[in-house]
C-alpha cells in the first residue's frame, strides 16, 4: 500500500509497460472500543468519502474539518451483553448522522433476561431520544443444537434529526 491510501491491483500486462494501476482504497478496518471516542472512525470514514470524489472535484481540496456520519448501521448478537448496552448505545449515536438507522438482530440467549435484552432499546430512547421500530421475527434453528429453535428479531433505531426534535418530543408525549 502506498502512503497516500492507495492500493496497488496487479492486473497483469496491458501494453503500457506497466502492470499496475491505482485505486482509491474503498474499505478500511477500525478497531473500537464501545463507548469510546468516535472520531478515528469518522476520521477514516471522512478520508474515504474525500479519496473517492468524482474527477470534477478540486484535488486540492481538504477534507472537511468535521468527519461525517454513518447513514446505517448493521448490529448482530451484542444485546446479551446487559453490562455494555451503554457503550453500544453511545457509538451508535456518536457514528449516525441525524434521522441515521441502526438495524439489529438478535435473540434471547439466556431464559429468564429478556427484558434485560429489550432494555437496550429503552436506553437508546430515553438517554438519545432514537424511535425503535419493531421489523419482524422468524424461526431458526439454534446453532449449537439443530434439534431446537430460536426467535430472532429484528429491529430498528433511527437517530433523531436533532435534539430540539428528541426535546420536543418528549415535551409532547409527557403531556398526553
Amino acid at each position: 500500500k502506498d502512503s497516500d491510501d492507495t492500493e496497488k491491483c496487479s492486473v497483469g500486462s496491458v501494453g503500457s509497460g506497466s502492470d499496475e494501476i491505482k485505486q482509491p482504497q474503498r474499505v478500511f478496518v477500525v478497531g473500537h472500543e464501545w463507548g469510546s471516542d468516535a472520531m478515528n472512525i469518522r476520521g477514516k470514514l471522512n478520508h474515504l468519502s474525500s479519496s473517492t470524489t468524482d474527477a470534477t472535484n478540486n484535488d486540492d481540496e481538504c477534507p472537511s474539518p468535521i468527519p461525517p456520519y454513518f447513514d446505517t448501521a448493521l448490529l448482530s448478537e451484542c444485546l446479551w451483553m446487559h453490562n455494555e448496552h451503554e457503550k453500544l448505545a453511545k457509538s451508535i449515536n456518536d457514528l449516525l448522522r441525524p434521522g441515521g438507522v441502526a438495524l439489529l438482530t438478535y435473540a434471547h440467549h439466556v431464559p429468564g433476561k429478556e427484558k434485560e435484552d429489550d432494555g437496550f432499546f429503552t436506553l437508546c430512547e430515553e438517554r438519545y431520544g432514537f424511535e425503535t421500530k419493531y421489523l419482524g421475527c422468524q424461526e431458526m434453528e439454534y446453532m449449537w443444537d439443530s434439534s431446537k429453535t430460536v426467535t430472532v428479531f429484528l429491529k430498528m433505531i433511527t437517530k433523531p434529526l436533532s435534539t430540539l426534535q428528541t426535546i420536543h418530543s418528549k415535551h409532547i408525549n409527557a403531556n398526553e
